[in-house]
């Protein structure tokens, strides 16, 4: 990009000069190990996680940096729109076959992993560096001011643990946590849990938080989502509740009536059917209408 005073950024273009004969193949991943180049050599103040930055994509320039900072000019060897869609899209997920039991691209298969930077906003920071060189030629020009809210939501896999499971189960399980996990006060109150849940006192059960989870969002501020099975298309994985269960179908009442949000957990087996999710949806609405339920809008996962 350039102006009317001459003034220029340029920024290499790597990925999109792939031809089109090596899309979705190996020969279009990047080359590892990664190139890095370290900010600091440049003396440029940049937001960034780590001042060594690994290049996806990109080519060293002239200088033998991968950015060169003139009085009218700056120059970027890091393609980083390339190296933007190559995260952003997953295409690694679409080039390499590896999938984990659950048919998923692994974390482990990933560059992010290989390379060292899962855990970093990398693409953040490639932004960062170019906003500082759009600032460094134009330095009257300001960045929109952004806000951000919380959006917490929990999945409602177990909301009980006790109640409605094999007693037997339970009681294996207060055994582990004494003889796998050394805790032996989860144990006693997994144990003094499965006498008051065999009383009728369901929300005595060691896994309804429920309760806590909303007080500690109010005391702060914040609005949660529940998102709640509606379907088991795949046994236990999905849980072992149903929503015509009437704790079920009690605690769903009181998330809505403190102000909190009802959303759909879709079943296992569901993304192998669009009809499969409406069939869920349909049915979470459904007794969601039944308990007097009302919301404007309905999320999920």
């Amino acid at each position: 990009m350039n102006d009317t005073k001459n003034r220029e950024l340029l920024v290499s273009d790597v990925l999109f000069q792939t031809p089109t004969d090596k899309w979705i193949k190996d020969d279009s991943l990047p080359n590892q190990p990664l190139e890095t180049f370290d900010l600091s050599q440049v003396l440029v103040d940049i937001a960034c996680v780590n001042h060594i930055i690994p290049i996806i994509y990109g080519s060293r320039l002239d200088s033998g940096d991968y950015i060169d900072v003139q009085d009218s000019k700056v120059k970027l060897g890091l393609d980083i729109f390339g190296s933007a869609f190559f995260m952003l899209t997953r295409y690694e997920e679409v080039v390499k076959s590896v999938k984990d039991e659950h048919e998923r691209f692994p974390a482990r298969a990933s560059l992010a992993y290989h390379e060292g930077f899962l855990m970093r906003p990398i693409v953040n920071e490639y932004l960062e560096i170019l906003w500082w060189s759009i600032k460094k030629l134009w330095p009257g020009l300001e960045r929109k001011k952004r806000s951000y809210r919380a959006c917490l939501s929990h999945d409602v896999d177990w909301p009980l643990s006790v109640a409605g499971n094999n007693p037997l189960r339970v009681l294996k399980t207060a055994a582990g946590d004494v003889l796998k996990r050394k805790d032996v006060q989860l144990s006693t109150r997994r144990l003094m849990s499965l006498a008051k849940v065999c009383t009728g006192n369901v929300d005595a059960d060691i896994s309804n938080t429920f309760d806590f989870i909303m007080d500690a969002s109010e005391r702060n501020g914040l609005r949660r989502a529940f998102y709640f099975i509606a379907d088991h298309t795949a046994g236990r994985i999905d849980g072992i509740y149903r929503l015509d269960d009437p704790w079920i179908r009690k605690l769903m009442k009181k998330i809505c009536g403190r102000g909190h949000e009802i959303g759909l957990h879709t079943s296992y087996n569901s993304f192998r059917s669009t009809d499969q999710v409406k069939k869920e949806f349909k049915r979470l609405i459904s007794v969601a209408e039944e308990e007097g339920i009302c919301q404007d809008v309905w999320g999920g996962r």
